[in-house]
């Protein structure tokens, strides 16, 4: 399959999902093959996480490079808190005996970081347009933080075929490498103090 196929069909099948609904998993190939190619899905998740480490700036003085370096650095953070995150998912799935759907999850998770940070674009854009008063920024963002985490949620339970509460582990999971990486990757890219 193209790059143009493979990631129509997942966005598309990733859409869905975030409307909640299960057959988006139809549209992203699960195959083992399906999998490794969603990695390249992050030819459309950095340049995204860019955009969106623009949008939101930092108040934090940079290390010497400016704001180039923390692009960077920042974005290979991320790609290292996605391959840490999947490989710790799989281990919890070795141990726990049940690795048949690793590869549609795999699938499914890379695409649908793309639409969760291209969401999260849209809702910075928005809030800097001013069309939303100031004082609902915060409002917005922790409910579109706990809606990131449900649909994360909805992803594993969905493409695992695992109860609420599992899913709910692999999410907890995700967030622990998240913070973990997030702190190295913040000592790396910004000044001390």
């Amino acid at each position: 399959m193209s790059f143009v196929r493979d990631a129509t069909y997942g966005l598309y099948g990733a859409l869905r999902l975030a409307r909640f609904d299960r057959a988006g998993l139809r549209w992203i190939d699960g195959s083992d093959a399906g999998a490794w190619r969603s990695f390249q899905a992050l030819w459309l998740l950095i340049p995204a996480y860019m955009v969106l480490l623009l949008l939101v700036g930092s108040s934090r003085p940079l290390l010497p490079g400016g704001v180039l370096h923390r692009l960077a650095g920042e974005s290979v953070g991320e790609v290292v808190e996605l391959g840490a995150y999947l490989l710790a998912a799989r281990q919890v799935l070795v141990l726990t005996g049940s690795t048949a759907n690793f590869a549609a999850y795999v699938a499914a998770y890379n695409w649908a970081s793309v639409v969760q940070v291209v969401f999260l674009i849209l809702v910075y854009l928005l809030l800097a347009t001013g069309l939303v008063p100031q004082a609902l920024g915060t409002p917005i963002m922790t409910a579109v933080a706990i809606a990131l985490l449900v649909y994360s949620g909805f992803i594993a339970r969905t493409a695992l075929d695992i109860t609420i509460p599992a899913a709910a582990g692999f999410v907890l999971l995700d967030v622990i490498i998240t913070v973990m990486v997030s702190g190295i990757t913040d000592a790396l890219v910004y000044a001390p103090g």
